[in-house]
Parts: structure tokens; C-alpha cells; sequence
């Protein structure tokens, strides 16, 4: 029985020897695991000058999804107008004068008369688009207002990609020069010339359309109206039976102006008939004469 103790005395103590050396080996090997990630973490950490070395570049924005552009839209305004003046000629003076207070100008204008005799002025005035709603709300000093039409595009889009294409396009001539300089082979720069001089027509054409649609969207055109009293014609019941009698005076009118040119016409042979007619008449009676002398 002592015998069988001591033998399980030693078995503990193997078994505790046993555990404690697991123990050891375990906590050693976790300590080395937390050294080596510790050491990759410090390779891993960069300096204050190593991230200034590998920060972004400065012109790169970030802007969040959907991000609304807080520049102004592009508008391109044109507009039309009708008013009714007393004087014609005052009128067209006023909207001259009204065009050049804003440095605006006439582009254009056009003068026709109408039935009994009213006239009516055609006029279109270029204007800076700052002033042109202002214009438009100044042209009762003219007259009555019959109408007034107004329509604005937006260009933002194409606007923004021809001025993308054109950033583009201005890099590309950039880097072509700067290969053409470097020289090389001949074969080489001709290739690069002629590249260069395709990019810089390209180029030129989009500075081109960039400053039409700069114009464009600085100046307004207001295609301006002017109609004396009898040129506007007022609606109501009687105004088919009024058209239909004016079109039967100038149905009839025209059919005397035909006659008076088919009269004008037959004139000069109707004369030249008459008078080569007895002519005729006589030289005939004469032959039959000479004829009947000679029978007899």
C-alpha cells in the first residue's frame, strides 16, 4: 500500500511538472507572437516626413456623391416682342436710345408697309444678358405691349465639356512640344510634328467654341416688333366678311391692272394694222386691175 502511494505521489508530481512546462511554453510562445507583430506595426509606422512624402497632391478635391455645383448655369436668352405705337418714327428712336443705355446696339431692322398704308418696323436689338430682363420690362415706354415671348437655354453641359476637352487637349500639345524638343530620330519628329500640329488644330477649335458660347451667354437678342395702329387687326365676328371684301377689291384691282396691260400690249399692233391695212387693200386692187386690162 505505501508502495502503491508513492507511486501515485510521483504520477501527481510528473503531471504537475508536466503542466507547468506546457504552461511555460505557451506564455513564451504567445510573448514572442506579441514581439514580432509589435516589431511588423513599428515597420509599418511612418514618419510626420514620410506621409508629407506620399500625401495627395493638393489640386485633388473630394466631393461628396451627388454634389450639387455652386457655379451659375449658363443661360442662353433670346426673346421676342410686339407693341403697338403711335409714331413710328419716335418709336423706333426710343428703342434705339433704350438698347444703347444698356451698351446694347441694333443688329438689325426692316421696314414694310402694309394695307392702308400702316407700317410696320422690324427690329432686332443685341443687348448684355444682365439687362435684358430690364429691357423687356421697359418696353411699355414705347407703346402698348402686344406680346412678349422669352426662352433661355442652359449650355452648362456642353459648356463643360468643351472646357474639359480643351484642358485635355492643351496637356496633349503641352507633351507633344516637349517631345518634339527632345529630339530623337527623324522618323520620330515628323511623326510628333504632325501629331502636334492635328492637336493644335483641335486646340484652336475649341478656343473657338468657347468663345462663341461666351458670347453667346453674354449678349441677348430681342427680336423687337413695331406696328402702327392700322397694321393690327382686331378679331371678331365681322372680321371674315371684312378679309373677304378686301380680297375681292384686290382680286379686282388686279384684274384691272391685266387689263390695262393687255391694252398696252395690243396698242402699238392694233396702230400698225391700221395703217399698213388700206396699204394692203389698194395694192390688191391695183393687181386685179392690171390682171382684167390684160384679159380684156
Amino acid at each position: 500500500m505505501c508502495a502503491m502511494a508513492r507511486n501515485v505521489e510521483t504520477a501527481r508530481g510528473v503531471h504537475a511538472r508536466a503542466t507547468a512546462r506546457c504552461r511555460f511554453v505557451g506564455l513564451a510562445g504567445l510573448g514572442i507572437l506579441v514581439a514580432g507583430c509589435q516589431s511588423s506595426f513599428d515597420d509599418m509606422a511612418f514618419s510626420s516626413e514620410e506621409m508629407a512624402a506620399i500625401a495627395l497632391p493638393a489640386e485633388i478635391e473630394f466631393s461628396p456623391p451627388f454634389a450639387q455645383s455652386s457655379s451659375q448655369p449658363r443661360l442662353i436668352r433670346n426673346g421676342s416682342a410686339r407693341v403697338e405705337v403711335g409714331d413710328l418714327e419716335v418709336a423706333l428712336e426710343a428703342a434705339q436710345e433704350l438698347a444703347a443705355q444698356v451698351q446694347g446696339f441694333v443688329a438689325g431692322s426692316d421696314l414694310s408697309e402694309g394695307r392702308e398704308g400702316s407700317r410696320t418696323a422690324s427690329l432686332v436689338l443685341r443687348l448684355p444678358s444682365g439687362a435684358f430682363e430690364s429691357v423687356v420690362g421697359r418696353l411699355v415706354e414705347l407703346g402698348r405691349v402686344l406680346s412678349v415671348s422669352v426662352q433661355a437655354s442652359d449650355v452648362s453641359r456642353e459648356y463643360l465639356d468643351v472646357e474639359t476637352r480643351l484642358a485635355v487637349k492643351e496637356e496633349t500639345v503641352t507633351r507633344l512640344r516637349e517631345l518634339a524638343a527632345q529630339g530623337g530620330r527623324l522618323e520620330d519628329l515628323l511623326a510628333a510634328e504632325r501629331e502636334l500640329g492635328r492637336a493644335v488644330t483641335e486646340l484652336e477649335s475649341l478656343k473657338g467654341q468657347v468663345r462663341y458660347y461666351d458670347q453667346r451667354i453674354a449678349e441677348s437678342d430681342l427680336r423687337l416688333t413695331l406696328v402702327e395702329p392700322g397694321a393690327v387687326i382686331t378679331s371678331g365676328a365681322f372680321r371674315p366678311v371684312v378679309e373677304a371684301f378686301r380680297d375681292a377689291i384686290n382680286v379686282f384691282a388686279q384684274s384691272v391692272a391685266s387689263l390695262v396691260y393687255i391694252v398696252v400690249f395690243l396698242t402699238p399692233w392694233v396702230i400698225a394694222i391700221l395703217l399698213v391695212w388700206p396699204l394692203f387693200r389698194r395694192l390688191r386692187r391695183a393687181r386685179r386691175e392690171r390682171v382684167a386690162a390684160r384679159t380684156a
